[in-house]
């Protein structure tokens, strides 16, 4: 759960008793240990008192297994706080994006949600056309294509470690997209248009003698 929804989930009751106790602490730590320094001893334990606080909740927090459907299976889940951006026409940095999701692969499906259960992004295996690691800013990205509304889209999720999810989704039947095999294609169409482009200049220029 986020530092956000802890807040939210405080009401102003458990706020003021934890307000109350950090006063309490900061008067006797600041008489006490700082020489009467009594503002910053106040100050600096109820920071401390409500550090503890969300530290502790983050302990006794229950994780609770994702819901799935009937016979369906987990395969892999993000052990840290996952994100994922949707590029645009407009590049990298102006990809609308999400953070602080947990990413999942079963058998049938990869989606991924917030904290709260709220779900983000969800695709079925099926869906999927290609699948690859691409490096941004020093960071790895698993690229996702997939089709959507009948056109192309793709979507790029930071999972850690790349290569495992890759090898999970091939064994799902998803093909990965080598980044060299594509410029490569991308390189020899250039190639083979120029070629045409030349063929039919030399057919007319013969036409014209």
């Amino acid at each position: 759960m986020s530092l956000q929804e802890e807040i939210k989930k405080l009401d102003y009751k458990g706020i003021g008793i934890l307000f109350l106790i950090g006063l309490i602490l900061g008067v006797i730590y600041g008489v006490f240990f700082l020489g009467n320094n009594v503002l910053f001893g106040i100050v600096a334990m109820i920071i401390a008192v409500f550090g503890s606080y969300f530290v502790l909740s983050s302990f006794f927090e229950e994780d609770k297994p994702e819901k799935l459907e009937a016979g369906e299976k987990m395969i892999l889940r993000t052990m840290d706080r996952a994100y994922i951006l949707f590029p645009k026409k407009g590049g990298f940095l102006t990809a609308q994006s999400e953070r602080d999701l947990s990413v999942y692969l079963t058998d049938r499906r990869i989606f991924a949600k917030k904290s709260s259960g709220k779900l983000i992004f969800e695709k079925n295996i099926s869906a999927l056309v290609s699948v690859s690691t691409e490096k941004r800013m020093l960071t790895n990205y698993l690229r996702l294509r997939y089709y959507l509304e009948g056109k192309e889209k793709d979507a790029l999720l930071f999972v850690g470690d790349t290569g495992i999810w890759i090898k999970r989704l091939g064994e799902l039947g998803v093909k990965e997209k080598d980044e060299f095999e594509t410029k490569e294609a991308a390189d020899s169409f250039k190639e083979d248009s120029k070629a045409l482009t030349n063929n039919i200049t030399k057919k007319k220029k013969t036409s014209i003698e």
